[in-house]
């Protein structure tokens, strides 16, 4: 029996990693990814290498809650859309994506700037 590819993909994180091997099963599929945080995660056991994500379009990070302590290193070279739920400094000091073709960025409220060069459309929502 053979499944059709997932293109659209939500993920837990968790202090296993169990996450990123997810990602990694279906990484030269996933148009859509969503990573919901955690703000407990341990990174003793954190894998050092990137997740290598060469057709997503759109990343989506974090909860509608504060979330904080986790990161991610991917290589994402089609990227356009970029929404961050929570936690922008957590985008900065821990998510380490390609943001040089963003093109539709969504921040909280509280934002910080993020380097995109090719920015068109910033949407904050101040309701979080």
């Amino acid at each position: 029996m053979q499944f059709a590819a997932i293109r659209h993909l939500s993920v837990d994180m968790d202090n296993e990693f169990t996450w990123i091997q997810k990602i990694r099963c279906c990484s030269t599929t996933l148009q859509s990814l969503e990573l919901r945080g955690c703000n407990i995660l341990d990174f003793t056991n954190e894998p050092k290498d990137e997740v290598v994500l060469p057709i997503l379009q759109c990343l989506t990070i974090g909860d509608d809650y504060y979330s904080e302590g986790w990161s991610l290193r991917a290589r994402t070279p089609a990227l356009t859309s970029l929404v961050v739920k929570s936690c922008v400094d957590c985008l900065q000091n821990s998510i380490n994506v390609n943001t040089g073709n963003v093109t539709h960025l969504r921040l909280p409220g509280h934002w910080v700037p993020i380097n995109c060069p090719a920015v068109r459309v910033i949407q904050l929502d101040f309701q979080n």
